[in-house]
């Protein structure tokens, strides 16, 4: 082989040319525009069930605290701010010591303050419930009551979450579109 052959072959390998470089560019400029949708859905999704995994924790934690302190007073978890059956301001969860369901300062013991989610598009939305009531055997001083957790900007094809807390004191999660309680966002 010639000097002047190997120089070329050489030559010929040293990269890409910016024609291919700017084709390449384009086409995962284009897988990414067909992708983006779909994880815009998925962090909408994600957010929901974290918000909705959050105040069903606080359910428990105040049904826990009811039972491992053997509380005379109920265990009360009551929405903070908002109005009717909207949870979404926040929520605070104390002990309630004149049994009157309302956090009084000086009087009630304070467990756990919640403040609204980061979303201002996330309600959450229950059966005219302001707050629910924990006994000494962890169950409910109220009936059955579920919370709609939805994202109202409707961005997803998700419906939303939604959290049963049952007569026992359970708090339970499902999504809403799969749920048989008529819930919804």
């Amino acid at each position: 082989m010639t000097a002047k052959h190997r120089h070329q072959t050489m030559h010929k390998a040293r990269g890409f040319t910016l024609i291919e470089l700017l084709v390449i560019v384009a086409i995962a400029a284009i897988l990414l525009s067909l992708t983006f949708p779909n994880m815009q859905s998925t962090i909408d999704r994600r957010g929901i069930a974290a918000e909705a995994s959050r105040l069903s924790h606080s359910f428990n934690y105040a049904r826990s605290k009811a039972v491992t302190e053997q509380q005379q007073n109920p265990v009360v978890v009551r929405r903070t701010g908002g109005v009717g059956n909207y949870w979404a301001d926040g929520w605070q969860i104390f002990i309630d010591t004149n049994s009157d369901n309302i956090y009084q300062t000086g009087t009630d013991d304070i467990l756990l303050q919640e403040h609204s989610f980061g979303s201002n598009n996330t309600t959450i939305l229950t059966n005219g419930r302001v707050f629910i009531s924990y006994n000494a055997q962890g169950r409910l001083n109220n009936s059955t009551t579920t919370f709609s957790i939805c994202d109202q900007a409707k961005n997803t094809t998700f419906d939303g979450s939604l959290i049963t807390v049952n007569t026992v004191g359970r708090a339970n999660i499902s999504d809403i579109a799969g749920s048989s309680k008529g819930a919804s966002c």
